[in-house]
């Protein structure tokens, strides 16, 4: 198991030595906060915390399973991107 964290820079990982204390299907869930618009053609939904994580179904319950796919795939390209560039954040004073 690894203990990771999200940022719209990538995702981050410090292996555990819990591994060796829980089963092996165990597995964490991540929780997100989604924001769902209904219309005419459906419901689209975002995930805010994920920049420019989109999607969208025909049903509420279809732009739900769509948006966890959605994240899915976005925190893999965030840990693929991640192992190519240095990223870092600074404050800027106004």
């Amino acid at each position: 198991m690894t203990f990771c964290w999200a940022t719209p820079f990538g995702v981050f990982g410090l292996p555990s030595k819990l591994d060796l204390l829980l089963p092996q299907d165990y597995a964490e869930t991540m929780k997100y906060r989604v924001t769902l618009i209904e219309h005419e053609d459906g419901v689209s939904v975002r995930c805010p915390a994920l920049r420019g994580c989109h999607s969208q179904g025909k049903t509420r319950e279809d732009a739900l399973a769509n948006i966890r796919e959605a994240i899915r795939d976005w925190l893999a390209a965030e840990a693929d991107e991640a192992k190519l560039f240095k990223v870092s954040e600074a404050e800027v004073a106004i």
